[in-house]
Protein backbone atom coordinates (compact mmCIF):
# COMPACT_ATOMS: atom_id res chain seq x y z
CA UNK A 1 0.00 0.00 0.00
CA UNK A 2 1.45 3.35 -0.73
CA UNK A 3 -0.64 6.09 0.25
CA UNK A 4 -4.11 7.98 0.31
CA UNK A 5 -5.16 10.85 1.93
CA UNK A 6 -1.41 11.37 3.26
CA UNK A 7 -0.28 11.16 -0.50
CA UNK A 8 -2.74 14.34 -1.60
CA UNK A 9 -1.62 15.99 1.82
CA UNK A 10 2.20 15.79 0.63
CA UNK A 11 0.81 16.89 -2.95
CA UNK A 12 -1.17 19.91 -1.23
CA UNK A 13 2.23 20.95 0.34
CA UNK A 14 4.07 20.78 -2.65
CA UNK A 15 6.02 17.51 -1.95
CA UNK A 16 6.60 15.20 -4.57
CA UNK A 17 6.13 11.22 -3.89
CA UNK A 18 7.67 8.61 -5.68
CA UNK A 19 5.06 5.65 -5.02
CA UNK A 20 6.02 2.31 -6.26
CA UNK A 21 3.39 0.24 -8.65
CA UNK A 22 1.81 -2.79 -7.99
CA UNK A 23 -0.61 -5.54 -9.37
CA UNK A 24 -3.66 -4.88 -7.24
CA UNK A 25 -5.44 -1.48 -7.16
CA UNK A 26 -4.25 -1.11 -3.76
CA UNK A 27 -1.00 -0.89 -4.96
CA UNK A 28 -1.53 1.79 -7.35
CA UNK A 29 -3.41 4.19 -4.89
CA UNK A 30 -0.01 6.44 -5.74
CA UNK A 31 0.05 6.59 -9.31
CA UNK A 32 -3.62 7.09 -9.25
CA UNK A 33 -3.59 9.85 -7.42
CA UNK A 34 0.24 11.47 -9.17
CA UNK A 35 -1.99 10.45 -12.83
CA UNK A 36 -4.47 13.01 -11.53
CA UNK A 37 -1.83 16.02 -11.92
CA UNK A 38 0.48 14.59 -14.63
CA UNK A 39 3.28 13.11 -12.64
CA UNK A 40 2.75 9.21 -12.58
CA UNK A 41 4.69 8.89 -15.78
CA UNK A 42 7.42 10.57 -13.98
CA UNK A 43 7.36 9.79 -10.35
CA UNK A 44 6.10 6.19 -10.52
CA UNK A 45 8.80 3.56 -10.00
CA UNK A 46 8.46 0.22 -11.20
CA UNK A 47 11.06 -1.57 -9.41
CA UNK A 48 13.37 -0.98 -6.22
CA UNK A 49 16.07 -0.03 -8.80
CA UNK A 50 13.54 2.47 -10.52
CA UNK A 51 12.55 3.76 -7.09
CA UNK A 52 16.13 4.17 -5.86
CA UNK A 53 16.92 6.65 -9.71
CA UNK A 54 13.77 8.60 -9.39
CA UNK A 55 14.55 9.70 -5.52
CA UNK A 56 17.93 10.71 -6.30
CA UNK A 57 17.32 12.07 -9.30
CA UNK A 58 14.39 14.07 -7.39
CA UNK A 59 16.93 15.33 -4.95
CA UNK A 60 19.23 16.43 -7.33
CA UNK A 61 16.88 19.24 -8.69
CA UNK A 62 16.23 21.58 -5.79
CA UNK A 63 14.95 24.24 -8.60
CA UNK A 64 12.27 21.87 -10.09
CA UNK A 65 11.56 20.52 -6.88
CA UNK A 66 10.83 24.36 -5.95
CA UNK A 67 8.54 25.00 -8.68
CA UNK A 68 6.56 21.98 -8.14
CA UNK A 69 6.18 23.42 -4.70
CA UNK A 70 4.76 26.95 -5.95
CA UNK A 71 2.54 25.20 -8.48
CA UNK A 72 1.51 22.01 -7.33
CA UNK A 73 -1.39 23.31 -5.46
CA UNK A 74 -2.73 24.70 -8.40
CA UNK A 75 -2.13 21.50 -10.47
CA UNK A 76 -4.11 19.33 -7.47
CA UNK A 77 -6.84 22.19 -7.45
CA UNK A 78 -7.73 22.08 -11.22
CA UNK A 79 -7.15 18.18 -11.37
CA UNK A 80 -10.31 16.03 -11.64
CA UNK A 81 -10.12 14.96 -8.11
CA UNK A 82 -10.79 17.87 -6.95
CA UNK A 83 -13.75 18.28 -9.07
CA UNK A 84 -15.95 18.24 -5.67
CA UNK A 85 -19.27 19.61 -7.51
CA UNK A 86 -19.31 17.88 -10.67
CA UNK A 87 -18.47 14.44 -8.80
CA UNK A 88 -21.45 15.51 -6.48
CA UNK A 89 -23.87 15.90 -9.64
CA UNK A 90 -22.64 12.41 -10.80
CA UNK A 91 -23.25 10.87 -7.67
CA UNK A 92 -26.99 12.45 -7.12
CA UNK A 93 -27.26 11.71 -10.69
CA UNK A 94 -26.86 7.91 -9.98
CA UNK A 95 -28.45 7.96 -6.93
CA UNK A 96 -31.90 8.71 -8.73
CA UNK A 97 -31.08 6.73 -11.77
CA UNK A 98 -30.98 3.92 -8.82
CA UNK A 99 -34.05 4.99 -6.77
CA UNK A 100 -36.25 5.07 -10.60
CA UNK A 101 -35.32 1.62 -11.56
CA UNK A 102 -36.36 0.62 -7.73
CA UNK A 103 -39.40 2.02 -8.54
CA UNK A 104 -40.07 0.48 -11.89
CA UNK A 105 -38.99 -2.79 -10.41
CA UNK A 106 -41.03 -2.40 -7.46
CA UNK A 107 -44.40 -2.03 -9.52
CA UNK A 108 -43.42 -4.93 -11.33
CA UNK A 109 -44.28 -7.21 -8.22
Amino acid sequence: YNGGTTSFHTLWAGVPFVPMTGKTEIERVGQGILSNVNLARDLTAHSQEHYVRIAVELASQPAKLAEWRSTMREKLQASPVMAFKARTRELEAAYRDMYTRYCANRDLH
